[in-house]
C-alpha cells in the first residue's frame, strides 16, 4: 500500500478547515476607490478606516482604498467624474443638493446618522448667535452640510441666515485653524475640535447642533446609479462591512484610537 499518499491525504484533511476559513486571495479581491470629504480624517468619521485596519472590508473580499478630499464639493465632483467608485463620509446636504440638480446618484449607506457639530465662535466676535450678525462663518464649501447646518441653526434661533458672510475654507480641521488664527468669526466643527476648546479660551461653544437640528444625518455614502446597478452585490458587502465596523467601534471605544492615529 502507498502510505505516502495516505499521509498526504491526512495532511490535506487537517488543513481543510483552515483553508475553508481563509479569506479571498489577492487575485479575487475587488478593488474599490472610496472617497471621504474629510482631510485630515475626523474621529467622528473613522468608520471606513476601522473597516480597513480591522479587516472588515477584506472579510467580504474587498480591497478598499480611502481617498481623502477637502470638503464635499471636490469629493462630489470626484464621484461624478468617475475618479472614485463610491463615496463615504459625504455631507448629507451635498448628496441631496446634487440629486436635486439632476445628478444620477443614490444613497447606499448612512454611516453616521447624528451630526457631531458644534457652532463655535471667537469670543471677541460675539458670545451669542445674535451678536454674530454680519460676521463671517467658515464652511467647507457653499452648499455643503457645513454651510446649511449653521443656516438652519440661525433660522431656528430667530436670526436671518442671510445676514452672515459664508467663506469656503475646507474641512473641520481647516476651519478650526482659521478660527483660532482669527481669519474668520465663527464656524461649525466636530467633536474632535470641540474637545480641544479648553486650550483655546478665546473660542466659545455657542450651540450643540444635534440638540437644535436632530433630524439631519451627518454623512451619506453615495454612488452613481450606474455603478449601483452593475455592482449591487459589492455595495451590499460594503454596507455589511461598514455596519460591522460601527458595531466594533461601539464595543471597542479605546481600541478605535489605533486606526484613528493611523488615519
Amino acid at each position: 500500500m502507498n502510505y505516502r499518499w495516505i499521509r498526504k491525504l491526512a495532511i490535506f484533511a487537517s488543513l481543510a478547515p483552515v483553508l475553508a476559513m481563509a479569506g479571498p486571495s489577492e487575485a479575487q479581491m475587488i478593488k474599490i476607490k472610496m472617497g471621504s470629504s474629510l482631510s485630515p480624517p475626523s474621529i467622528d468619521s473613522i468608520t471606513p478606516y476601522v473597516a480597513v485596519e480591522k479587516g472588515f472590508f477584506k472579510k467580504y473580499g474587498l480591497d478598499v482604498q480611502v481617498l481623502e478630499f477637502r470638503g464635499d464639493a471636490t469629493h462630489t465632483k470626484a464621484l461624478l467624474s468617475g475618479e472614485i467608485d463610491v463615496s463615504i463620509n459625504t455631507g448629507a446636504t451635498s448628496g441631496i443638493v446634487s440629486a436635486s440638480k439632476g445628478a444620477r446618484i443614490s444613497l447606499w449607506v448612512v454611516p453616521q446618522p447624528v451630526t457631531p457639530y458644534h457652532f463655535v465662535a471667537r469670543k471677541e466676535s460675539g458670545t451669542t448667535l445674535k451678536a454674530l450678525v454680519g460676521k463671517s462663518v467658515a464652511v467647507s464649501g457653499i452648499g455643503a452640510i457645513s454651510y446649511h447646518i449653521p443656516r438652519i441653526v440661525l433660522e431656528r434661533s430667530g436670526i436671518d441666515p442671510e445676514k452672515f458672510k459664508y467663506v469656503a475654507v475646507g474641512s473641520p480641521a481647516d476651519r478650526f485653524k482659521a478660527l483660532v488664527a482669527g481669519k474668520i468669526d465663527a464656524t461649525v466643527v466636530t467633536n474632535t475640535e470641540a474637545a480641544k476648546l479648553a486650550g483655546y479660551p478665546e473660542i466659545v461653544n455657542l450651540v450643540n447642533v444635534p440638540k437644535v437640528v436632530p433630524e439631519i444625518p451627518y454623512e451619506f455614502g453615495m454612488a452613481k446609479d450606474e455603478y449601483i446597478q452593475k455592482n449591487a452585490d459589492t455595495l451590499y458587502k460594503l454596507a455589511k462591512a461598514i455596519i460591522e465596523a460601527n458595531r466594533w467601534i461601539a464595543a471597542n471605544k479605546s481600541g478605535t484610537v489605533e486606526p484613528a492615529c493611523g488615519a
